[in-house]
């Protein structure tokens, strides 16, 4: 590896498997895209959601966005992409530690907008 870095003048691996935030390229619309994903968060303008195809650079632009976001804003990373629409709220709600009655998506969204667990199926409130 030592010659691999020396001959190309670099100073550490240019390719890992974990993205390095350092590199991001600002470039073909990624600057943009991070701007639109910073306001949109900022604003309070809802869930987003990052697609795009194997490779195109959406762990890196996650990782760069939670890095520039205001510390008090809570991240939640989902890197699973085959959840359904239901299993994603589940998710969330999920990791921010919100209980509700899973019969119901209404309730679901509900639980998520006020950020307060709901009584479940059973009475139960936490």
């Amino acid at each position: 590896m030592a010659l691999y870095l020396e001959h190309f003048g670099l100073r550490e691996p240019p390719f890992r498997i974990t993205p390095h935030t350092d590199f991001f390229f600002e470039g073909a619309d990624r600057g943009a895209t991070l701007d639109a994903l910073l306001y949109a968060i900022q604003h309070e303008e809802g869930i987003v959601k990052v697609v795009g195809e194997v490779g195109s650079g959406k762990t890196l632009l996650c990782r760069v966005l939670i890095e520039r976001l205001p510390k008090h804003v809570e991240t939640i990373y989902l890197a699973n992409p085959s959840f359904t629409r239901d299993e994603i709220l589940y998710a969330v709600a999920e990791e921010l530690k919100i209980e509700f009655s899973r019969e119901r998506v209404t309730i679901a969204l509900r639980a998520l907008r006020t950020g307060s667990s709901l009584p479940t199926a059973r009475g139960n409130a936490r």
